[in-house]
Protein backbone atom coordinates (compact mmCIF):
# COMPACT_ATOMS: atom_id res chain seq x y z
CA UNK A 1 0.00 0.00 0.00
CA UNK A 2 2.73 2.47 0.93
CA UNK A 3 4.88 1.73 -2.11
CA UNK A 4 1.56 2.45 -4.19
CA UNK A 5 0.82 5.91 -2.30
CA UNK A 6 4.18 6.84 -3.36
CA UNK A 7 4.21 6.02 -6.94
CA UNK A 8 1.15 8.07 -6.78
CA UNK A 9 2.47 10.95 -4.97
CA UNK A 10 6.44 11.27 -6.44
CA UNK A 11 6.00 14.10 -8.52
CA UNK A 12 3.07 16.26 -7.78
CA UNK A 13 5.04 18.47 -5.69
CA UNK A 14 6.97 21.35 -4.38
CA UNK A 15 8.27 23.91 -2.58
CA UNK A 16 11.03 26.36 -1.79
CA UNK A 17 12.15 25.49 1.83
CA UNK A 18 13.33 21.72 0.23
CA UNK A 19 16.66 23.72 -1.95
CA UNK A 20 18.92 22.97 1.10
CA UNK A 21 22.44 22.99 0.95
CA UNK A 22 24.59 20.30 -0.22
CA UNK A 23 26.36 19.36 2.24
CA UNK A 24 22.63 18.57 4.29
CA UNK A 25 22.56 15.52 1.77
CA UNK A 26 23.77 12.04 2.72
CA UNK A 27 24.27 10.01 -0.93
CA UNK A 28 21.33 6.86 -0.67
CA UNK A 29 21.79 5.18 -3.91
CA UNK A 30 23.67 6.01 -7.39
CA UNK A 31 23.18 3.96 -9.79
CA UNK A 32 22.66 4.07 -13.67
CA UNK A 33 23.61 7.55 -13.75
CA UNK A 34 20.63 8.53 -11.10
CA UNK A 35 21.91 9.63 -7.98
CA UNK A 36 19.07 9.88 -4.58
CA UNK A 37 20.31 12.16 -1.58
CA UNK A 38 18.20 12.16 1.58
CA UNK A 39 18.17 14.60 4.28
CA UNK A 40 16.05 14.13 7.77
CA UNK A 41 12.72 16.56 7.99
CA UNK A 42 10.69 18.16 10.49
CA UNK A 43 7.85 16.39 9.17
CA UNK A 44 7.60 12.76 11.37
CA UNK A 45 11.16 12.05 10.58
CA UNK A 46 10.30 11.25 6.94
CA UNK A 47 13.49 11.94 4.77
CA UNK A 48 13.33 14.49 2.37
CA UNK A 49 14.96 13.30 -1.05
CA UNK A 50 16.87 15.13 -4.04
CA UNK A 51 17.37 13.44 -7.48
CA UNK A 52 19.75 14.28 -9.31
CA UNK A 53 20.43 12.65 -13.55
CA UNK A 54 21.57 13.90 -16.80
CA UNK A 55 18.70 13.63 -19.83
CA UNK A 56 20.41 13.05 -23.08
CA UNK A 57 16.98 15.40 -25.14
CA UNK A 58 15.96 19.10 -25.73
CA UNK A 59 14.88 20.89 -22.58
CA UNK A 60 11.49 21.83 -23.96
CA UNK A 61 11.36 18.13 -25.04
CA UNK A 62 11.25 17.37 -21.11
CA UNK A 63 9.29 20.27 -19.43
CA UNK A 64 6.80 19.71 -22.02
CA UNK A 65 6.42 16.08 -21.01
CA UNK A 66 6.37 17.63 -17.33
CA UNK A 67 3.80 20.25 -17.49
CA UNK A 68 1.20 17.86 -19.62
CA UNK A 69 -0.95 16.15 -16.73
CA UNK A 70 -1.72 13.44 -19.58
CA UNK A 71 1.88 12.23 -20.30
CA UNK A 72 1.71 11.56 -15.97
CA UNK A 73 0.17 7.98 -17.23
CA UNK A 74 3.09 7.10 -19.57
CA UNK A 75 5.78 6.53 -16.73
CA UNK A 76 3.54 6.46 -13.50
CA UNK A 77 0.72 3.79 -12.84
CA UNK A 78 -2.35 4.29 -11.39
CA UNK A 79 -3.94 7.32 -12.74
CA UNK A 80 -7.62 7.63 -13.40
CA UNK A 81 -8.07 11.28 -13.38
CA UNK A 82 -5.96 13.73 -14.32
CA UNK A 83 -7.21 17.59 -14.72
CA UNK A 84 -6.52 20.96 -14.66
CA UNK A 85 -8.80 22.54 -11.98
CA UNK A 86 -8.24 26.65 -12.82
CA UNK A 87 -5.28 28.40 -14.63
CA UNK A 88 -4.41 31.43 -13.42
CA UNK A 89 -1.92 32.44 -15.12
CA UNK A 90 0.12 31.99 -18.06
CA UNK A 91 2.83 29.77 -15.85
CA UNK A 92 0.30 28.98 -12.96
CA UNK A 93 -2.56 26.54 -12.25
CA UNK A 94 -4.46 24.24 -10.28
CA UNK A 95 -4.40 20.41 -10.93
CA UNK A 96 -6.46 17.54 -9.62
CA UNK A 97 -5.11 14.09 -9.67
CA UNK A 98 -6.66 10.82 -8.62
CA UNK A 99 -5.45 7.59 -8.58
CA UNK A 100 -6.62 3.71 -8.29
CA UNK A 101 -5.92 1.53 -5.26
CA UNK A 102 -6.33 -2.15 -5.22
CA UNK A 103 -9.12 -3.17 -2.70
CA UNK A 104 -10.01 -2.96 -0.03
CA UNK A 105 -8.53 0.42 -0.17
CA UNK A 106 -10.22 3.90 -1.26
CA UNK A 107 -8.87 6.17 -4.12
CA UNK A 108 -6.29 8.78 -3.26
CA UNK A 109 -6.43 12.18 -4.72
CA UNK A 110 -4.52 15.32 -4.31
CA UNK A 111 -5.02 19.43 -5.12
CA UNK A 112 -1.54 21.17 -6.41
CA UNK A 113 -1.07 24.56 -7.07
CA UNK A 114 1.73 24.42 -10.26
CA UNK A 115 4.10 27.25 -11.31
CA UNK A 116 6.91 27.28 -12.87
CA UNK A 117 9.68 30.03 -14.22
CA UNK A 118 11.66 29.75 -17.84
CA UNK A 119 15.32 31.41 -17.60
CA UNK A 120 15.94 32.61 -21.47
CA UNK A 121 19.33 33.71 -20.56
CA UNK A 122 20.34 30.44 -18.41
CA UNK A 123 18.17 28.24 -19.89
CA UNK A 124 16.99 26.98 -16.57
CA UNK A 125 13.50 25.64 -15.51
CA UNK A 126 12.24 25.95 -12.21
CA UNK A 127 8.89 24.25 -11.34
CA UNK A 128 7.17 24.51 -7.96
CA UNK A 129 4.03 22.96 -6.57
CA UNK A 130 1.86 23.07 -3.54
CA UNK A 131 -0.62 20.85 -2.20
CA UNK A 132 -3.64 23.15 -0.73
CA UNK A 133 -6.05 19.89 0.61
CA UNK A 134 -8.74 22.15 1.13
CA UNK A 135 -9.05 24.11 -2.12
CA UNK A 136 -11.53 21.85 -3.59
CA UNK A 137 -14.40 19.73 -1.56
CA UNK A 138 -12.95 15.98 -0.22
CA UNK A 139 -15.20 13.53 -2.41
CA UNK A 140 -16.84 10.57 -0.70
CA UNK A 141 -14.99 7.60 -0.30
CA UNK A 142 -11.45 9.22 -1.62
CA UNK A 143 -8.60 9.86 0.50
CA UNK A 144 -7.01 13.47 0.01
CA UNK A 145 -3.46 13.65 0.73
CA UNK A 146 -2.74 16.45 2.38
CA UNK A 147 1.57 17.11 3.06
CA UNK A 148 3.10 17.25 -0.82
CA UNK A 149 6.12 19.22 -1.23
CA UNK A 150 8.91 19.26 -3.32
CA UNK A 151 10.28 21.07 -7.15
CA UNK A 152 12.45 20.51 -10.29
CA UNK A 153 15.19 22.64 -11.77
CA UNK A 154 16.03 21.70 -14.86
CA UNK A 155 19.07 23.20 -16.64
CA UNK A 156 20.06 23.09 -20.38
CA UNK A 157 23.69 21.64 -20.59
CA UNK A 158 23.90 21.14 -24.53
CA UNK A 159 21.87 21.20 -27.65
CA UNK A 160 20.25 17.32 -26.26
CA UNK A 161 21.33 17.42 -22.85
CA UNK A 162 20.03 18.53 -19.63
CA UNK A 163 20.91 18.29 -15.70
CA UNK A 164 17.42 17.62 -13.53
CA UNK A 165 17.84 18.12 -9.85
CA UNK A 166 14.42 16.90 -8.18
CA UNK A 167 13.43 17.55 -4.53
CA UNK A 168 10.46 15.73 -2.70
CA UNK A 169 9.23 15.44 0.98
CA UNK A 170 5.98 14.08 0.91
CA UNK A 171 3.53 12.52 3.58
CA UNK A 172 0.88 9.63 2.63
CA UNK A 173 -0.70 9.92 5.93
CA UNK A 174 -3.24 7.65 7.65
CA UNK A 175 -1.13 7.14 10.70
CA UNK A 176 1.61 5.26 8.60
CA UNK A 177 4.55 5.13 10.69
CA UNK A 178 7.88 7.03 9.04
CA UNK A 179 10.56 4.04 9.35
CA UNK A 180 7.62 1.92 7.01
CA UNK A 181 7.77 5.31 4.16
CA UNK A 182 10.83 5.75 4.76
CA UNK A 183 11.79 1.89 3.38
CA UNK A 184 10.48 2.91 0.09
CA UNK A 185 11.08 6.81 0.05
CA UNK A 186 14.30 6.28 -2.15
CA UNK A 187 13.40 3.39 -4.66
CA UNK A 188 9.87 4.45 -5.76
CA UNK A 189 11.80 8.24 -7.01
CA UNK A 190 14.50 6.28 -8.95
CA UNK A 191 12.24 3.89 -10.63
CA UNK A 192 10.22 6.61 -11.74
CA UNK A 193 12.89 9.14 -12.54
CA UNK A 194 14.31 5.92 -14.85
CA UNK A 195 11.05 5.62 -16.72
CA UNK A 196 10.87 9.46 -17.25
CA UNK A 197 14.36 9.36 -18.53
CA UNK A 198 13.58 6.73 -21.10
CA UNK A 199 10.61 8.42 -22.23
CA UNK A 200 12.38 11.36 -22.73
CA UNK A 201 15.50 10.03 -24.67
CA UNK A 202 12.73 8.00 -26.88
CA UNK A 203 10.60 11.35 -28.05
CA UNK A 204 13.98 13.26 -28.18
Amino acid sequence: MVRKILIYCFLMVSSIGLFAQVKDWKLERNEAGIAVYSKPSTSRGIKELKIITTIQCDIRKLVNILDDLANAKRYMDSYKVSKTLVQETKNSRWDYVEVTMPWPLSNRDIVVNHSHTFDTVTQTYTSRLKSNPTYIAAKNGIVRLKNMQGGWIIKSTGERSVSTEYYILLDPGENIPAWIINLFVVDVPFETISKLRALAEKEA
